[in-house]
């Protein structure tokens, strides 16, 4: 599975988690600041991602622990990645 493949899968899940339209995510929206991404709605994002793409998110894996300057900048792309990065492993 290549980039342009999860994107389209990841917007349903950002949409469906965050109950947002299509057109409201892009590459570049921040999960938290753009989207609007509260801390119980990672754990709903994390899980339909592992049942999505049947990959395991361990704790600490998309951003260290405590580091709220990288949590603020986390977006779509970077997810992106970061699945992709999994799936090819």
């Amino acid at each position: 599975m290549n980039k342009q493949e999860i994107f389209p899968k990841l917007v349903d899940i950002l949409c469906q988690s965050l109950n947002l339209e299509i057109t409201d995510v892009t590459l570049h929206s921040t999960l938290i600041n753009d989207l609007g991404a509260e801390s119980i709605d990672f754990l709903d994002i994390i899980f339909r991602v592992e049942r999505e793409f049947g990959i395991k998110i361990q704790r600490g894996d998309l951003f260290p622990e405590n580091d709220n300057v990288n949590i603020q900048a986390f977006n779509v792309e970077m997810l992106q990645d970061y699945i992709y990065s999994r799936l090819v492993k």
